[in-house]
């Protein structure tokens, strides 16, 4: 390690010479791995998506639930398909502009999976009959999921624990669950 100091001598520079020499080289493996494994994500989305149940069949021309979600797939297959073909074609893209590795970057990463993979499991219950009552689950686990999320991320913040979970999940609700009567 060195220690460099600027010409006031109020600031200490610590660089570590073997960290500096690394630098991560241009693969086309990786870009072609990427692009495969993101054509395939958007395919089985597509498929997915067109099996989505309509409570009513709409007329031609006309927008319904499974619009935009359907746009959505056939724009992302054709970016990935591009990006499959260009990761052959051209030369593989500089990797000089990657950071480090963060500490905790890989916790964070699983916590995020189990934490996903949990909340999908709750939210294809759907809803729970409890006291005689019809509960969708909804609107109980995501601020929970969102609040675990910005846990593992760091925040600390009250108001950012309380208020981003419970505005965002209203949001939502409103806008997909009321509005465009989407179940949740």
């Amino acid at each position: 390690m060195t220690e460099t100091r600027s010409e006031t001598g109020d600031e200490a520079v610590v660089s570590d010479t073997a960290d500096a020499d690394i630098v991560a080289q241009p693969s086309r493996r990786l870009e072609i791995v990427a692009a495969a494994v993101a054509l395939v994500f958007m395919a089985v989305y597509l498929v997915l998506v067109l099996q989505i149940d309509l409570r009513r069949e709409t007329g031609a021309g006309q927008i319904d639930a499974r619009s935009w979600p359907t746009m959505l797939g056939v724009l992302g297959v054709v970016i990935a398909a591009w990006r499959l073909v260009y990761a052959f074609v051209r030369p593989p893209a500089d990797r000089d502009d990657l950071e480090r590795l963060q500490k905790g970057g890989m916790r964070r990463l699983i916590s995020t999976i189990v934490l996903t993979v949990v909340y999908l499991a709750l939210w294809q219950v759907r809803s729970i009959v409890a006291f005689g009552y019809n509960i969708e689950l909804f609107v109980f686990i995501t601020p929970f999921f969102l609040f675990a999320l910005l846990y593992v991320y760091g925040a600390r913040s009250w108001k950012t624990f309380v208020l981003f979970p419970v505005i965002t999940t209203a949001f939502i609700y409103v806008l997909f669950g009321m509005l465009l009567r989407i179940p949740l």
